[in-house]
C-alpha cells in the first residue's frame, strides 16, 4: 500500500476543489510514478548507498511536513 492515511485524507478534503478529470489525471500520473519507482528502485538503491538514502529520506520528511502543516494551518484559519 502506498498511500496512507494523510494522503487520502488530503484527497477527500481538497476534492471539491478540482474538477473530475483533474483528479483522475492526477491519480494516473500517480501510479505511473509509483510503478516506475518500484520497478527500478533496486538500481537507484545500488547508486544511492546508505547516505543517499538517509538524505533521500529526510528530504521526503521535510515535504510531508509541510504538506501537513498547510493542511492544519488552512483548517485553522478556516475555523477562524
Amino acid at each position: 500500500m502506498t498511500s496512507g492515511p494523510g494522503s487520502i485524507a488530503y484527497m477527500i478534503s481538497n476534492a471539491d476543489s478540482y474538477v473530475t478529470r483533474q483528479l483522475v489525471v492526477a491519480a494516473l500520473v500517480g501510479a505511473v510514478v509509483v510503478y516506475i519507482a518500484m520497478r527500478y528502485w533496486s538500481i537507484v538503491i545500488e547508486k544511492l548507498g546508505d547516505m543517499g538514502i538517509s538524505v533521500m529520506t529526510r528530504i521526503l520528511g521535510i515535504i510531508l511536513l509541510a504538506i501537513a502543516l498547510q493542511m492544519i494551518i488552512g483548517t485553522i484559519l478556516t475555523l477562524i
